[in-house]
């Protein structure tokens, strides 16, 4: 038994197909219909057991249409009630201002990739999924007798998609995930210490031991705990990948959507051309890489991906845009010009394209040392493994402050204990414009990143401060 029927993508097109003639008919210039379908299976693991085990599916379409430079939204489960949807979007529009210019995209063709899809994952069923968790719950004890998965579990979803407009796009596909997260926790001699991991993929993944081993050794290098009483100060720090991710997806990500810069809502508003990086770092936006989370033919608006040279050796050289987005800030006369970058994101059926991230990379051009080196090289500082309220930071300023559980500290360029909880605060852009060194990445599991960011190790010594509990 599969998680998604064979005809999925025709059955969305045709619904798509339906809803579009309608369209057709009435006073809007150009239509736009989306149409998603998702199944998934899961297993969650509570203190040491399988705690719940689960499927579901979920699904729609949704509508833009674009009348006399007004753009309108609806969206509805079914293609039943055509008419219906499409006196929702036109009354929607009748609603908002125009946008001068605006109009969406004609079909120039698509990205060639090898499909996102792996029928294995299609034909996993949730006895597998329970073996599978059954297996993490040994290994974990195996590597430690009194580690425990305290939290976390395993999934897989199966996802069909259609796009068709009034400008000749049409297009659908599908996409397939397997995944897993784990909190493992070691409650001993009074101490309470955990490490989380994850790991994702489109492809069925065999073997899922690697998150057992990272959460358990980090569950184990933060049970020496020390007391710091230097109070707080700024100081060398080495964000592991998964320390850093949340920081540098909230600040840039957000810092770096093209409507943000162009209404002075970024740090980095009016600083195109400008260094804002060290001068060995660059940053692509690219939704072509094989394998890659933000990766597909085309954008969610039907443009074909490509990669965009964000920043280049540390000099600022675009923001990402959606087309909406892009004509909209043009016309308000915040930017003399400004074309997408095949950034439209969908949220669902139920939202209309929005201006995101594909794939974020980053990069040096000088040579990336081992982890260990650098914790040699940086002398005294700190190790952070992950923290605590990423989603807090500002990306009008680049500042955050932020908690960590799972820091060490580093003397002599030897980790010598943790602390508790110590809080971690800065200013980010500040931190990557000198003195940033990247770390050799082992090669990235296929779709790890969180949010389509993918980062090394990094070592950042200007501006980071940390406050010990």
């Amino acid at each position: 038994m599969t998680l998604m029927p064979e005809d999925s993508c025709q059955r969305l097109l045709d619904g798509c197909q339906q809803i579009g003639a309608v369209a057709d008919k009435s006073v809007a210039d150009m239509w736009e219909v989306f149409a998603i379908q998702s199944y998934g299976a899961e297993v969650e693991i509570e203190a040491g057991k399988v705690s719940l085990a689960g499927g579901g599916g979920e699904g729609g379409f949704g509508l833009r249409i674009l009348n006399q430079g007004k753009v309108g939204f609806a969206y509805a489960a079914n293609s039943g009630d055509s008419q219906r949807l499409v006196d929702a979007a036109l009354s929607a529009a009748s609603l908002v201002p125009s946008v001068d210019g605006f109009e969406f995209p004609d079909d120039e063709g698509e990205t060639k990739m090898s499909p996102m899809w792996d029928s294995e994952v299609d034909n996993t069923s949730p006895e597998q999924l329970m073996l599978q968790a059954d297996s993490m719950l040994s290994t974990c004890k195996e590597l430690n007798p009194i580690a425990v998965i305290t939290g976390g579990g395993i999934s897989t979803s199966c996802t069909a998609g259609a796009l068709l407009t009034s400008q000749g796009i049409s297009t659908s596909g599908m996409r397939s995930s397997h995944g897993g997260g784990i909190q493992v926790t070691i409650d001993d001699d009074d101490k309470l210490t955990s490490g989380w991991s994850s790991m994702q993929s489109f492809e069925l993944l065999d073997d899922l031991s690697p998150l057992c081993d990272e959460a358990v050794k980090l569950a184990e290098v933060t049970r020496n705990t020390i007391t710091d009483n230097d109070g707080a100060r700024e100081a060398p720090v080495l964000f592991t990948h998964g320390g850093i991710r949340g920081l540098f997806s909230n600040v840039f990500a957000s810092s770096l959507r093209g409507e943000k810069m162009a209404r002075g809502e970024s740090v980095w508003s009016g600083k195109i051309s400008e260094s804002v990086f060290d001068n060995h770092l660059s940053l692509h936006d690219d939704g072509t890489i094989e394998g890659g989370a933000g990766s597909g033919r085309r954008d969610g608006e039907g443009k074909k991906t490509q990669r965009t040279t964000l920043i280049e050796k540390g000099v600022l050289k675009s923001g990402i845009w959606s087309t909406r987005d892009a004509a909209e800030q043009v016309s308000e006369g915040n930017v003399e010009e400004a074309l997408s970058t095949s950034n439209a994101g969908r949220g669902g059926h139920q939202s209309s394209p929005y201006t995101s991230i594909s794939n974020f990379i980053l990069s040096s051009s000088q040579r990336p040392n081992s982890r260990d080196s650098v914790i040699e090289e940086m002398e005294d500082g700190w190790v952070v493994h992950s923290v605590m309220g990423a989603h807090t930071a500002n990306p009008s300023s680049g500042d955050f402050s932020v908690t960590s559980s799972s820091i060490l500290k580093v003397v002599g360029g030897e980790i010598i204990g943790a602390l508790k909880q110590a809080g971690v605060s800065g200013n980010l852009p500040k931190s990557f414009s000198e003195g940033t060194s990247l770390i050799e990445m082992s090669k990235p599991r296929s779709m790890w990143a969180s949010g389509s960011v993918v980062v090394p190790d990094m070592l950042l010594r200007n501006g980071i401060r940390i406050n010990p509990s």
